[in-house]
């Protein structure tokens, strides 16, 4: 509204993306979509139940948004902070190597089954112990649509913003330090805490896919 370094710089960016979106989507147009499996395809052979028009481009553009930023930049967050704690970790490098080598899966052009995956649990603590350090979404933000009141008695107006921060929750020596009986400091890169089955955080411990009802659709997938 008031143009300030902050807003030119989103204005900008958002000019980029919508660039992006629309070129991508008016080259899709151009190609034969019967047979396309991509999602944009999918949308866009679908029509709008309530008009039965075709989606809107807009709304073809809001889809193509959602998926860059909400699928794959969370992904490439989560794997760019997972081998940058790996780096800094051999020891934690050379057990997620094991595991690889136990699958057959630890040359180049190898990858894992469905079936492995859910076998591979020093790979998953892994990955669960770079989120809690560097969580995708940091930061996070809720509208409230009603007068609430929060568990430890702070009151919220309908229309208020209430934000909570995965990164400072995952960083909390009293959830995840020796304050609550880990051997490590919370900022240690600790995998092996996964691996205890009687250590079983739910979502509202553990937000990085969010909770409820509005637990992230992707969660399986990273």
């Amino acid at each position: 509204m008031i143009g300030t370094p902050v807003e030119k710089s989103l204005a900008l960016a958002v000019a980029v993306v919508n660039k992006f979106s629309h070129d991508l989507i008016a080259k899709r147009k151009e190609d034969e979509l019967d047979g396309k499996l991509d999602v944009l395809s999918w949308f866009m052979n679908l029509t709008n139940e309530e008009t039965g028009e075709p989606f809107s481009d807009e709304y073809l553009r809001d889809i193509v948004m959602n998926f860059m930023i909400a699928g794959r930049d969370t992904t490439s967050n989560a794997l760019t902070w997972t081998f940058h704690l790996l780096a800094h970790n051999p020891e934690c490098l050379l057990k997620l190597r094991e595991e690889l080598q136990a699958h057959g899966i630890d040359t180049p052009g190898k990858h894992p089954t469905a079936v492995q995956l859910k076998t591979m649990k020093y790979t998953e603590a892994v990955v669960k112990e770079a989120l809690r350090l560097y969580p995708s979404v940091p930061r996070d933000l809720k509208m409230c649509v009603k007068d609430d009141t929060l568990p430890d008695g702070t009151t919220i107006k309908a229309g208020q913003i209430a934000a909570y921060l995965p990164y400072s929750q995952g960083r909390l020596e009293k959830l995840w330090g020796k304050e609550a009986g880990f051997p490590h400091d919370a900022a240690t890169f600790y995998p092996d805490r996964w691996l205890n089955e009687d250590f079983k955080p739910n979502a509202f411990y553990y937000p990085v896919f969010q909770a409820g009802l509005r637990t992230c659709m992707g969660k399986d997938m990273a």
